[in-house]
């Protein structure tokens, strides 16, 4: 189906949210950027929020905000990140939205990461992984990022030295001994029936990365080493619906991995 970008005016407050459809929209700038569901976002926060820069032993704790000209979120290079991003927030479908991350790269990264962040409602438990070994629902201590990775380089990549800044700001990090087998996470927002479904290609994720402080279901993009000149794309797809059986969740996943479901 056609996909318009919805714009907004840059002299609209920050913190506006544009509305995509009976669900909820799109807030475009200030702290926290990104899709608004009515009932299932945390007030005040995002689903699919560009949140860190990360490459090896080092990492760029929130990125910073321009208040963009239209529906596509841009974020200049700095002297610390040497990147140009932007993000396409669009209505996909009935209860389905998809961001597309690009990045532009000035530089060369050695493994760099985007860490993508959705904050859910205070009382929302973990959220449902497949792993290799089934279904789980991974516990993260209080006040601790729990990341659960597609394989052992992903994996170690955790321990380079880039997430030190999350001991240093009072917060823990742990890598589970689970590894996904799909690129999806199942969020029920506040314990209850509702479903919302995050998920996107296993080669464009590292992991999904889960806490219970915030809470957010996040998951850490591209992965891979860069090099000055070149661009690199993401799309992300969120779907929220009243209910939503695993077996449709993998299918619906395995749809657009594989680029059919379009």
């Amino acid at each position: 189906m056609p996909q318009a970008v919805l714009s907004m005016s840059a002299s609209m407050p920050s913190r506006d949210v544009i509305r995509l459809g009976p669900e909820g929209g799109v807030r475009i700038g200030g702290e926290y950027h990104g899709l608004v569901l009515d009932g299932v976002t945390q007030p005040g926060l995002c689903l699919l929020n560009l949140e860190h820069y990360t490459a090896a032993g080092v990492a760029g704790r929130f990125v910073p905000r321009i208040v963009p000209e239209g529906a596509e979120l841009s974020f200049e290079p700095t002297a610390d990140w040497a990147v140009r991003s932007t993000i396409v927030y669009r209505r996909h479908s009935e209860c389905a939205y998809e961001a597309t991350f690009t990045f532009m790269f000035e530089r060369r990264y050695e493994a760099f990461e985007a860490f993508i962040a959705s904050y859910f409602p205070v009382s929302t438990p973990p959220p449902w992984l497949l792993c290799k070994g089934g279904w789980r629902r991974p516990q993260p201590k209080p006040m601790e990022q729990l990341f659960v990775a597609r394989d052992e380089q992903a994996a170690n990549r955790v321990g380079d030295g880039r997430w030190a800044m999350l001991p240093a700001a009072g917060y823990g990090y742990r890598v589970a001994k689970d590894r996904y087998a799909k690129a999806l996470m199942l969020t029920h927002p506040a314990g209850d029936d509702r479903v919302v479904m995050q998920f996107l290609k296993p080669g464009d994720c590292s992991q999904l990365s889960p806490n219970i402080f915030a809470p957010a279901h996040d998951l850490s993009i591209v992965g891979r080493n860069v090099s000055a000149g070149e661009t690199v794309q993401v799309p992300v797809r969120l779907v929220c619906r009243p209910s939503l059986s695993r077996a449709d969740a993998v299918e619906m996943h395995d749809s657009f991995a594989t680029g059919v479901y379009a």
